[in-house]
Formats: structure tokens, C-alpha cells, sequence
């Protein structure tokens, strides 16, 4: 039986949501600053936990950033009243 241990340093970063309706805590690594996890807690919804494995720095395949085809003819609905939406307004429900 074989074991492989791996050591990685990391810094996590802890916090209240921008509106202070929950709070946070995120983890990256000391070199390259990759994400490690990513938790949310909010009262609506309890804590969102999201692991990352496998992160690979840079683009291995830039290909897979072009629009697929039927993308072509997309036209931005500049009368929408929707509000823009950030990282955080995923986490964050206005009422």
C-alpha cells in the first residue's frame, strides 16, 4: 500500500456579506492564489460549500473560450430592468 502525502500552504479569508446578511470564509493557495473552497452562509439558505480540485493555472485549451455558433445573432436586451448581477448578488436575495 502506497500513501502520498501532500502539504499545501494556504490563506483563508473570513467575513460579513456586503450587506451583512451572511457571512463568507474563502481559502486560496500562498502561491498562485488558487481556490481551495468557498463557503457562504446566509440566513435563507444555510452555508453553500463549494470545493475546487484539479485546478490547473492558465488555459489549457483558449478553444473553449469561443462563443459556440448559434451565440452569433445574440442581441443584449438593453431595456431590461433586471439589475446587473456580481459574485455576491448569487448569495444575496432582495426583497
Amino acid at each position: 500500500m502506497t500513501v502520498a502525502l501532500c502539504q499545501v500552504a494556504v490563506y483563508s479569508w473570513v467575513g460579513d456579506l456586503p450587506d451583512k446578511s451572511g457571512k463568507y470564509m474563502t481559502t486560496v493557495t500562498e502561491f498562485g492564489c488558487i481556490p481551495v473552497s468557498s463557503d457562504y452562509q446566509t440566513k435563507e439558505y444555510g452555508w453553500l460549500v463549494t470545493s475546487f480540485f484539479n485546478n490547473v493555472i492558465g488555459i489549457e485549451d483558449p478553444g473553449k473560450l469561443t462563443p459556440p455558433d448559434f451565440c452569433q445573432d445574440a442581441e443584449l436586451n438593453a431595456d431590461s430592468e433586471e439589475e446587473p448581477v456580481d459574485f455576491f448578488s448569487v448569495f444575496l436575495k432582495k426583497h
